[in-house]
């Protein structure tokens, strides 16, 4: 059976009275939503949430988290979305969600499968007293979401199994633990066209992805001349890889002054290693490939071919034990630069 379609618009308010079933009769609030609707178990629920665009409200989450709002047990046949609108759904407006500096997720258990959260704006978390904003289970999807005003004292966003971030944006980010992440996710996750800029903390990394992981299409920005939008300080990497067979593939990795602590991409001496590192691009860092360990490399395939680097202190260490195809040391930045040195990306 289809997805069952439920609308929202926050600007009317609860109680609505509505039905939920169009944009013309849509529920006042998610809250209302959530209370009134029960699981579609042949299909699953897809809650379509007004842009402020077309008139729509902003959800303010509140101290109830929607792990404890939500009751229901989203399943592959009953997956549970999260979507922005205008007129009908799909159409590719944005909802707008304030967290109102509460977390709005943290259940692993199997509640916290096949959530996704598609075509919207979630923000306004600022304060770092608690871990993980977000930490759900398997199977989440995120599409075209923009994190933004986020801290967290652990990982922003802590995801298991075959996760999936496909063309989001994190800015102005905070991580207040070292060794930890913006996003952590576990085997099989694919991270795809999404962009890293605006985000703080001292020894974390942005990105930290395990075995069977695809990282395809994404930018890095990590920079040190606080400007409006790159506050960093400190990053010990922009992407940690743990464990087994992994693809980073047409990535940009790009540092704006070469702290002690930055690395591009950074392998842990603990962690066995196998998979493509191809088409990359870094500039700028301490460090542009670090293998904590050149051992692990030597009985695990490991290549690497057709990465660019320009103006890093150290292309690679420990590196010796990588097959390398058609790298090459560039003579100038492969990034357009504005005004302040920063680089500038087309997301």
């Amino acid at each position: 059976m289809a997805i069952k379609q439920v609308y929202i618009d926050e600007s009317i308010g609860a109680p609505s009275g509505n039905t939920g079933t169009s944009d013309a009769d849509a529920y006042g609030s998610l809250d209302e939503a959530l209370s009134t609707e029960s699981q579609n178990t042949s299909g699953g629920t897809q809650f379509n949430i007004k842009s402020l665009s077309a008139g729509g409200g902003t959800i303010t989450q509140g101290s109830t988290r929607l792990d404890l709002q939500l009751t229901w047990s989203p399943s592959v046949a009953s997956p549970v979305v999260f979507r922005g609108y205008n007129t009908t759904a799909g159409d590719g407006g944005l909802f707008d969600w304030d967290l109102d500096d509460y977390r709005l997720w943290n259940d692993t258990s199997s509640k916290g499968n096949y959530l996704h959260f598609i075509d919207g704006k979630i923000y306004n978390k600022p304060t770092a007293n608690g871990s993980y904003i977000i930490s759900a289970n398997d199977y989440c999807f995120f599409n075209n979401i923009h994190f933004d005003n986020l801290a967290s004292i652990n990982s922003t966003i802590d995801l298991d199994n075959n996760a999936a971030l496909v063309d989001c944006h994190f800015s102005n980010i905070t991580v207040t633990s070292s060794n930890d992440y913006i996003v952590r996710t576990l085997a099989g996750a694919k991270v795809c066209g999404c962009y890293f800029d605006g985000l703080t903390g001292s020894g974390a990394s942005m990105l930290a992805t395990n075995e069977y992981s695809q990282i395809l299409r994404n930018i890095f920005v990590c920079a040190d001349d606080n400007g409006p939008a790159t506050t960093y300080t400190g990053f010990n990497s922009a992407q940690t890889v743990f464990a087994n067979t992994f693809n980073i593939q047409n990535n940009s990795y790009f540092k704006l002054g070469k702290t002690a602590n930055g690395i591009g991409v950074y392998a842990p001496s603990n962690r066995h290693l196998a998979g493509l590192l191809i088409n990359n691009c870094f500039e700028g860092w301490n460090t542009a490939i670090y293998y904590a360990s050149p051992s692990h490399l030597n009985y695990l395939s490991f290549i690497r071919a057709g990465n660019c680097f320009f103006d890093n202190t150290i292309d690679e260490t420990n590196g010796s034990s990588t097959v390398v195809v058609d790298d090459e040391i560039l003579s100038a930045s492969p990034f357009e630069k504005t005004g302040g040195g920063n680089p500038t990306f087309a997301n």
